[in-house]
């Protein structure tokens, strides 16, 4: 009976191998695991159970019995009775990632030039943290260090690798998922473009969180406080500085440093409220950057992509070179409606007086919102009206808005497709979903698809919401919503990729 229980423990506490568990201390990089990257609870009081003086108390030996039964259990209905995956040749492919050698010759290797940002976001929604992410993999870019990239960290303060989560109703979801299932590229460790120009030196590749304890020990970390660089450099928070002039300083405190391996502590660089207006000036610097131009999808994103193609755009998905960026998916509109937590959220919004997310304000784009003078001269009615009509539509002002932004693109564009079909990225009740549908269609849209419409497999059910980034990035034009991360990240990319403001509207 004790070999069979050990066995069953030994499988489940072995699912999701590859990756140790997080500190509990936001402020501590992770140690050098002596478990080979293992992920999991730890069960050290399992040998106690098998020791000879347990043997001996049938008291103790009943109760181990129960307590590997339940733990057995339970990773068996974490694993293999619900629909989470475990990510395992994710991890070892960050585990394996050719960078990660100590042999490899400068800016790489041993002495190479590395910096890790040790006040990682959490808790938080993805796109929050991709945009994080990028920025942050930018400043290691421009100072000629390799960016220590962490995985998407929803609860780094339990030992269990999932977690119940009662944003949206009750359900399971891992405390962490390797970066690597969401995206790729040189933010997450992919391969960076050569140098252009006899003055371009080579740039280094980015390396997990892991790699960058193993080649950074202890002993020869430098520690830089954010407060202090902020006050050296001018730019504390209360200044309001733009996303260029954080940038800037950070290139220039990091750039000019001769240590090895750097550790940014005590706050986050990019805070919430950078995310704002005064992110845009980076852009110029940013739109070149390969954190930008060599972004991609991971291959579980654009797997669920071009599996669904036929049921998002009537056809098969077209053929790409190698590499490249799939073609606009044409005659689709693609359009985001949050709501879930957002019901409560656009009332706050409207309390707040909250602008559009960073990478919704460029000038270029047709639908502006009203400017933070003329809201603050708005009664508190007439100001709620204005961001629950912007923020969270019903079904009808859905409807009509769509009816006008296929008007206006045929006006504008009359040589492209006619918009036929709508894609609804969404986590609207039932209801909502049904409704909407049934007017689209009656108001003459060939096809209707919403994100529950996906056919997604076991390994993909947790980046389903970055295949619909990738619908939203590739749709021929895009309504997105300007409060939202997300909608920021799609239109970033879009911009990026040289698409016509025209085709980036919002609700």
């Amino acid at each position: 009976m004790s070999s069979l229980i050990r066995s069953l423990l030994e499988r489940f506490q072995n699912t999701g191998a590859n990756y140790e568990l997080l500190p509990t201390n936001a402020n501590t990089p992770p140690s050098r695991s002596t478990s080979d990257y293992s992920l999991g609870p730890s069960l050290s009081w399992v040998d106690m159970c098998f020791s000879r003086p347990a043997k001996r108390v049938a008291g103790l030996v009943l109760f181990c019995v129960i307590g590997l039964t339940v733990v057995s259990g339970w990773r068996y209905y974490q694993w293999e009775a619900t629909l989470l995956p475990n990510y395992a040749d994710v991890w070892e492919f960050e585990r394996k990632l050719p960078q990660h050698r100590l042999d490899l010759p400068w800016p790489e290797g041993k002495n190479g030039r590395y910096v890790y940002f040790d006040v990682p976001y959490h808790g938080i929604g993805f796109n929050n943290q991709l945009q994080d992410i990028l920025m942050s993999a930018e400043i290691a870019y421009l100072s000629n260090r390799a960016y220590a990239f962490q995985p998407y960290l929803w609860d780094i303060n339990t030992q269990n690798s999932t977690v119940i989560d009662v944003v949206d109703g009750v359900t399971l979801r891992s405390a962490i998922i390797p970066l690597n299932a969401f995206i790729s590229g040189p933010a997450a460790g992919g391969a960076m473009p050569n140098p252009i120009g006899p003055n371009e030196s080579k740039r280094p590749r980015a390396v997990s969180w892991k790699w960058f304890a193993e080649v950074c020990p202890d002993e020869r970390r430098k520690y830089v406080d954010v407060r202090t660089v902020r006050k050296q450099r001018g730019i504390e928070e209360d200044r309001k500085p733009s996303g260029k002039e954080i940038l800037e300083a950070w290139t220039a405190e990091l750039g000019d440093m001769t240590e090895s391996c750097v550790v940014v502590t005590d706050d986050h660089v990019w805070t919430f409220d950078a995310f704002g207006e005064r992110m845009l000036p980076a852009w110029p610097t940013l739109r070149h950057s390969p954190i930008l131009t060599h972004f991609q999808w991971s291959p579980l994103v654009k797997g669920i992509v071009e599996r669904n193609m036929l049921l998002i755009a009537g056809r098969k998905a077209p053929e790409a070179e190698a590499g490249a960026l799939s073609p606009t998916i044409s005659g689709v509109v693609a359009i985001h409606l949050r709501r879930g937590d957002f019901l409560e959220h656009c009332k706050n919004l409207a309390g707040w007086r909250t602008m559009y997310n960073s990478w919704n304000t460029f000038d270029g784009f047709r639908d502006r919102f009203p400017s933070r003078v003329e809201v603050g001269r708005m009664d508190n009615e007439t100001r709620l009206r204005l961001y629950m009509e912007h923020c969270l539509p019903t079904v009808q002002q859905m409807v009509d808005r769509l009816k006008a932004v296929r008007s206006e693109w045929i006006e504008g564009h009359p040589e492209a497709d006619a918009l036929k079909r709508v894609y609804v990225m969404t986590n609207a009740e039932a209801a909502y979903r049904s409704e909407l549908s049934e007017k689209l269609r009656a108001d003459g849209w060939d096809g209707v698809t919403m994100s529950v419409d996906l056919e997604v497999r076991k390994a993909e059910t947790e980046v389903v919401l970055t295949a619909d980034m990738m619908i939203g990035q590739l749709a021929e034009v895009f309504v997105g919503n300007g409060f939202s991360s997300l909608t920021s990240n799609i239109n970033l990319l879009r911009m990026m990729h040289g698409v016509s403001t025209d085709s980036i509207r919002f609700l």
